[in-house]
C-alpha cells in the first residue's frame, strides 16, 4: 500500500481506540508494537491533530485494518467482526448466500448492503449484532429511522399475502391497532400479547409464526 494513499478518515481514530479495547491492549502496548509514542497514540485516538500517513500505515499493519478515505465505521467493523470470527470472506460469503464481489466491496467502502443485505450479516455474527448495526447506523443510514427486517416481519407479510388479508383486516380480526401489524412487519418488536393475538387469528401457521417471533426477539 502506498502511504500517501492512507488518510484520515472521521471515525480513524475512534475505530481503532475501539478494537484496541475490544483486544484488550493498553495504548503503551500499541506503542512497543509499533514504535509510536504514546502521546501520538493518544492523540490520535482523541482526534487531536492531523495524524502522518507514516502513522496510520503503522496502526493499519497492527490492526491490520486499512484506513482509507473510502472506509466508514461499517466497513471496518465488519472486517474486524469476521476476521474475530476466524472466517474468510469466501465463507463468509458462502455462509449468508451474498455475492463474495458485495462482501468485498462493503468491506472496502465502495459499496454498503441495503437493510435486508445488512441484516443478514447482523444475524450470521449474532455476539457482534449490536455492533455492527451501531456501525452500519453511523455510516449508511445516520439515522435511528430505518427498521431492518426481521425473521418475524418477513413471515408475517409472506402469510397476509398468502390469505390474502389487508393489515386492516388482519389487524381487526386479531383485535389490534392496524398500526400494530405495520410495526410488526416494518420490523419493529411487537409485544408477546400481540403476538399472541396475531397467532390466534392464524392458528393455521401458529408454529411458524412462533419460531420466527423466538428467532427475532429471543
Amino acid at each position: 500500500m502506498e502511504l500517501s494513499s492512507v488518510v484520515q478518515t472521521p471515525f480513524s481514530g475512534n475505530i481503532l481506540r475501539d478494537i484496541r479495547m475490544q483486544r484488550g491492549e493498553s495504548v503503551a502496548g500499541v506503542s512497543r508494537a509499533t514504535g509510536l509514542s504514546v502521546r501520538t497514540i493518544y492523540n490520535f485516538e482523541r482526534g487531536r491533530g492531523r495524524a502522518r500517513p507514516q502513522t496510520l500505515y503503522l496502526l493499519h499493519d497492527h490492526y491490520e485494518v486499512i484506513t482509507s478515505h473510502k472506509l466508514t465505521k461499517f466497513s471496518i467493523v465488519l472486517r474486524q467482526v469476521r476476521k474475530r470470527a476466524l472466517e474468510t470472506q469466501e465463507q463468509l460469503a458462502l455462509a449468508t448466500g451474498i455475492p463474495l464481489s458485495c462482501i468485498t466491496h462493503y468491506e472496502n467502502g465502495r459499496r454498503h448492503p441495503n437493510p435486508n443485505t445488512a441484516y443478514k450479516l447482523f444475524q450470521h455474527y449474532p455476539a457482534s449484532m449490536e455492533w455492527l448495526e451501531d456501525a452500519y447506523r453511523s455510516s449508511v443510514i445516520r439515522g435511528p429511522n430505518v427498521i431492518f427486517p426481521t425473521p418475524y416481519a418477513r413471515t408475517l407479510r409472506t402469510i397476509r399475502g398468502q390469505i390474502d388479508k389487508t393489515q386492516k383486516q388482519l389487524a381487526d380480526d386479531a383485535g389490534l391497532y392496524e398500526r400494530t401489524i405495520v410495526n410488526a412487519e416494518r420490523g419493529v418488536r411487537i409485544s408477546l400479547d400481540s403476538h399472541q393475538k396475531i397467532v390466534h387469528c392464524l392458528f393455521t401457521f401458529s408454529d411458524v409464526l412462533d419460531k420466527a417471533y423466538q428467532d427475532s426477539y429471543g
